[in-house]
């Protein structure tokens, strides 16, 4: 079991501080490159010195036999890019509307669609999908159309029509991909392993969520490119597209249990 580590605590805050730190850097202020090479390789550097601290203690803050359990490691990897691609879209679109000279009211009313689509898979999903699906099926599902959601928003035309539409698939998209990801996840920690892996999933979570907002969240001199998104050329939708696709990649990647 995992215990009191404030040495591994410690590294583990400098390494995830660092990397969000360096990223946030990188797309946002005017700052030397050199200030985001030094955050970058600290953080590289807490991490490699996290990973040797948890082998070496004696009551290691993550057991890391967790994560050569495939199940568990897909796990982890699913949950920090599902939720990437469900906050990266919340900065961008108002950012691309804005940049368009849209209203903030009408991104906010075109946003809607996914936490709508989201509440609505997660609430009927269980009634609509065939009651013998695994969780592995419902995962890989629900990845695939936000994959889908994302490509077709950044080929399609511009338009408020159709940002309301992709978000709306990808919000029901994701709505359908979390529960069963997340119950794949949970059952493979053995019982006394279970408030660790927890704590891991929602560490990934956390970092997904703040990554999203990173990545897409560039800078003044960049935001017109983040308009694009409107015309179906988005870079930013594109590269949420190819995490999307690490989404589909972890999900099929889990061995699964039946539902239920």
């Amino acid at each position: 079991m995992a215990g009191s580590d404030l040495t591994g605590t410690l590294l583990l805050a400098a390494a995830s501080t660092s990397l969000l730190l360096g990223i946030s850097v990188a797309s946002g202020p005017r700052l030397p490159g050199p200030d985001v090479i030094v955050l970058l390789a600290g953080a590289g550097a807490a991490a490699a010195g996290f990973v040797a601290r948890q082998r070496r203690a004696s009551a290691p803050l993550v057991d890391l036999a967790l994560l050569a359990h495939r199940d568990i490691a897909a796990g982890l990897v699913g949950a920090l890019s599902g939720y990437l691609v469900l906050f990266g879209p919340l900065v961008l679109i108002p950012v691309a509307f804005a940049d368009a000279g849209l209203s903030q009211l009408r991104a906010g009313l075109v946003l809607t669609a996914l936490p709508a689509g989201f509440a609505l898979a997660a609430t009927v999903a269980d009634r609509l999908l065939p009651s013998g699906w695994r969780e592995r099926t419902r995962a890989v599902l629900g990845s695939s159309l936000s994959l889908l959601a994302l490509v077709l928003a950044a080929r399609g035309a511009a338009g408020e029509w159709l940002a309301g539409r992709a978000l709306g698939l990808l919000g029901l998209a994701l709505g359908s991909f979390h529960p069963g990801q997340q119950h794949t996840c949970h059952g493979g920690h053995p019982g006394q392993s279970a408030a660790t892996g927890g704590g891991l999933v929602n560490m990934a979570r956390s970092l997904g969520t703040a990554l999203g907002v990173a990545v897409v969240d560039a800078g003044p001199e960049h935001r017109r490119r983040l308009a694009r998104v409107l015309t179906g050329r988005g870079l930013a939708v594109l590269v949420l597209a190819v995490v999307s696709l690490v989404t589909v990649g972890s999900a099929w990647a889990q061995r699964g249990a039946d539902r239920g």
